[in-house]
């Protein structure tokens, strides 16, 4: 179940957790939400059943912010991006950074507390979501 956060001082906005997808792209069943120790960048690591295939990353173009959701009753949104395919998880895939990206995970969904990007303390956490 990802975790959305929001920085009150720079407005960033982060996600961290696990979903499942209700139909399978190519046979990935779930995919692990993250996001850049240093710049704050969404990551999504899409995990195979059973380890029959490679993990695959994706990136957001860069770290975004909370936007109004213009839907009476929901107040919020990230605004999401196209996901841009990352060739290794052990970097992030707008600064760079290596060991960077924190992902939450089946088992553990670390909380956020101090802002990866202006260092603010603490994260509002928002709301957590489910597929």
């Amino acid at each position: 179940m990802p975790t959305d956060y929001q920085c009150e001082a720079c407005k960033l906005a982060i996600q961290i957790g696990w979903f499942h997808y209700h139909s399978a792209p190519d046979d990935y069943w779930c995919a692990q939400l993250g996001f850049c120790r240093k710049c704050g960048t969404i990551h999504k690591l899409e995990i195979p059943p059973d380890g029959t295939f490679p993990e695959r990353i994706f990136t957001q173009p860069g770290p975004l912010q909370v936007a109004e959701s213009g839907i009476q009753g929901i107040p919020y949104r990230i605004p999401l991006q196209d996901w841009k395919v990352v060739g290794d998880r052990q970097f992030c895939g707008h600064c760079g950074e290596l060991g960077g990206v924190l992902f939450g995970s089946l088992k553990e969904t670390p909380l956020v507390a101090i802002c990866p990007r202006c260092g603010s303390s603490p994260m509002k956490r928002l709301h957590s979501w489910m597929t």
